[in-house]
């Protein structure tokens, strides 16, 4: 009956299917808030815009200049858009389902050219998954993460094409072409597995390129480049900024210093960053760096293992020409598997790029999303030869292997869960930024305002125009050919007649200008000195300020401390700087589940005169992270001391004020479970008003 069960590998794959949407919908209602990463917040105005037809031409809103997969993915998410509206939910699920095709084809390659049981447990590690990928089967970035779908999908063609008939051969390789080109213009990381498949085509045919369907595979391939092509034609190549290869003669020391390099980034790649990718030390209720450890010595055990199989392997050789060639393609399809993971530590210690800390995991360790089926794969094999082995203590050690690793994957993303009532507000936001149109109305417009109005007007949202301009402001002092000077900005700013969309643009320049600290261009103190020398008037000044505030103390503590930033502020900003430091001191806390004496340890770096504008900031932190549902930010808030639950109060109103204000302050009503703090919200609505500058959306942190 087992045996029967498992030959029907379609049951097997619509249960996975159905246990992969469960897990991924119950963690969705149950993880109260998910941080934006990276390009994702601009795939829904990009969506938005391709149903509303503001988007055309698409290229001008590919959110990186080297990845074309948030274009993509706006395309993709253009049904659900229309079916739920443009929701964080449709955003979401989207992103779900797409991951859902990885799970597929990640099935159907190793059940086709393994077996049941490689294929049912490489597809359970796909979906108990390590933090870095859990977390990011709920966002649709069009970058990194979604390399781990588009790999098996390159994979499972390739292999239909080595080991098709050759009537279909030609078909093949042309299909599988076009996916290729569409999956570099995507995102470059897909090139990894690409040369591994390349190199298997070499193994299994010396002479490759010399046949006819490879010749139709290469201009497939260039066929699916167009995308990537008519970007690059149109932005003077922008795509190419992350190639930097030069050749010159090199002196002997410079060649000592390249092999001591080398070996430095070696030797951090195994002993520090490997193990860290899986982040479960922030994603853990518990022994997070434990599991890290565990997990990592199970893959490179497996890998190691596999490696030294398909070696011995490779040196026996059969007799039999039937029994040669099924051996010859079992050494194939294992060494696909394994070379994987080697090419990508060959080309991650010859280049450039390092797993630099960004604020988070899940940034910090985005190069490494193209390893995890390949890792999944290669832990399978290995227990499925355990799990077969004819020695019971061998056979007793796979399945508890498997177990362990199983339950560390279940273990490890505890802090998902944040309730189980499944009432989630999150899910019904608009889930667009649409700072995404500003930046596309800079690059299609450049500095011609009447035709970049016309453009952003198409929101016909007051508060979605307002973020637009600072997309915009943004922009146009990060253009790729250098900042525009700052009075060149301000003369910008000033021809903008509309004074809330001026703020907004000005917030887009102070944004800017932050983002010169982190990439090292200035200090703060002479950020500072540069903007005091600026003939701002008050309200330019804050605007200003807040853009600066709100990227900073995103990185607070690993760029500059609090106490530090106050100390180059002006006096008259403090309160601004506060407030936005509680904020976020208030949302990871929850986020993240750490104690809440964070909160109050905290409190110390603040001036005494200044901490109700922190305990403010914390309140608006708590709301925003619950997406305003009162019944759970009250619940929150009662285990704080009576004696700041006023100020939260107050910061719960300037979260209110911010996300649902347009020109009229506090033009909403309260709910009733809102009344018994009425008097508390009201004063926030004023605080907003003051320290603010509104209109604001508080989930620009």
């Amino acid at each position: 009956m087992v045996h029967s069960l498992f030959k029907k590998k379609y049951v097997i794959l619509t249960g996975l299917c159905v246990l992969f949407l469960l897990t991924r919908i119950i963690l969705l209602l149950s993880s109260e808030k998910l941080i934006f990463q990276g390009e994702e917040r601009f795939v829904g105005p990009i969506t938005q815009g391709i149903i509303v037809g503001y988007a055309f031409p698409v290229s001008d809103f590919q959110v990186s200049s080297h990845s074309g997969g948030s274009v993509a993915n706006g395309f993709l998410s253009v049904p659900l858009f229309v079916l739920l509206g443009s929701t964080v939910l449709a955003l979401r699920l989207s992103c779900i389902l797409f991951y859902m095709l990885g799970l597929i084809f990640l099935y159907l390659f190793t059940s086709t050219y393994f077996n049941v049981r490689v294929a049912l447990l490489s597809s359970l590690l796909y979906i108990f998954a390590p933090p870095l990928l859990m977390v990011s089967s709920f966002l649709f970035c069009g970058c990194h993460a979604e390399s781990v779908v588009l790999s098996m999908m390159l994979y499972f063609l390739f292999f239909t094409l080595l080991f098709s008939s050759s009537s279909k051969k030609t078909f093949l390789s042309i299909l599988l072409g076009i996916v290729s080109g569409l999956s570099v213009w995507y995102i470059y990381d897909v090139c990894i597995p690409i040369i591994g498949y390349l190199f298997i085509w070499f193994l299994h045919d010396k002479r490759f390129f010399l046949r006819k369907h490879f010749g139709a595979y290469c201009l497939s391939f260039l066929t699916g480049m167009i995308p990537w092509l008519l970007f690059n034609l149109q932005h003077n190549f922008e795509g190419m900024s992350v190639v930097n290869f030069t050749l010159h003669q090199f002196t002997r020391e410079e060649v000592l210093q390249q092999i001591y390099h080398y070996v430095d980034a070696t030797r951090t790649l195994f002993f520090k960053d490997l193990y860290n990718i899986f982040v479960f030390d922030a994603y853990s209720l518990f022994a997070g760096t434990l599991f890290n450890v565990v997990y990592y010595v199970c893959f490179l055990g497996a890998l190691i293992f596999n490696s030294v199989a398909i070696m011995h392997a490779g040196c026996h050789r059969e007799k039999n020409q039937t029994a040669a060639d099924n051996h010859h393609e079992s050494i194939l399809k294992k060494t696909a598997i394994t070379i994987v993971p080697f090419l990508f530590i060959f080309f991650y210690i010859l280049s450039g790029y390092r797993f630099v800390h960004l604020g988070d995991s899940i940034n910090t360790y985005r190069y490494s999303m193209i390893l995890f089926p390949f890792i999944f794969i290669t832990l399978a094999l290995f227990l499925d030869s355990l799990i077969t082995s004819t020695r019971i203590i061998v056979r007793t050690t796979g399945v508890m292997l498997c177990g362990i690793v199983l339950v560390v994957s279940v273990l490890g993303n505890g802090r998902f869960i944040h309730s189980l009532d499944f009432n989630n507000n999150y899910l019904s936001q608009v889930g667009c930024n649409y700072q995404a149109v500003g930046r596309a109305a800079f690059r299609r417009y450049g500095l011609n305002l009447n035709n970049v109005a016309l453009l952003l007007n198409r929101l016909n949202d007051h508060n979605y125009i307002h973020e637009a301009y600072v997309g915009y402001g943004r922009a146009s002092a990060l253009r790729p050919a250098g900042w525009l000077s700052n009075e060149q900005c301000l003369t910008i700013s000033r021809s903008i007649s509309q004074l809330t969309f001026k703020n907004g643009y000005l917030v887009g320049l102070g944004e800017a200008l932050a983002c010169r600290i982190l990439d090292g261009h200035i200090s703060l103190g002479d950020l500072i000195k540069e903007c005091e020398t600026l003939q701002l008037g008050d309200d330019e000044s804050m605007n200003v300020y807040r853009g600066i505030l709100v990227v900073l103390l995103t990185r607070i503590e690993e760029f500059v401390s609090i106490k530090d930033l106050v100390a180059f502020l002006p006096q008259r900003y403090h309160p601004l700087a506060y407030f936005y430091y509680g904020y976020k001191t208030g949302f990871n806390n929850l986020y993240f589940k750490t104690n809440s004496d964070a909160i109050f340890n905290n409190v110390n770096n603040v001036n005494i005169q200044f901490r109700s504008y922190y305990y403010n900031g914390v309140g608006s932190g708590i709301a925003y992270f619950y997406s305003g549902n009162i019944r759970k930010t009250e619940k929150h808030i009662s285990i704080y001391p009576r004696t700041v639950q006023q100020w939260l109060w107050q910061g719960v109103g300037v979260y209110f004020e911010g996300q649902l204000s347009d020109d009229k302050p506090g033009d909403y009503k309260l709910s009733s479970q809102m009344q018994h703090h009425e008097n508390d919200l009201k004063d926030g609505i004023a605080i907003a008003h003051t320290l603010l500058s509104l209109p604001v959306k508080t989930d620009t942190l």
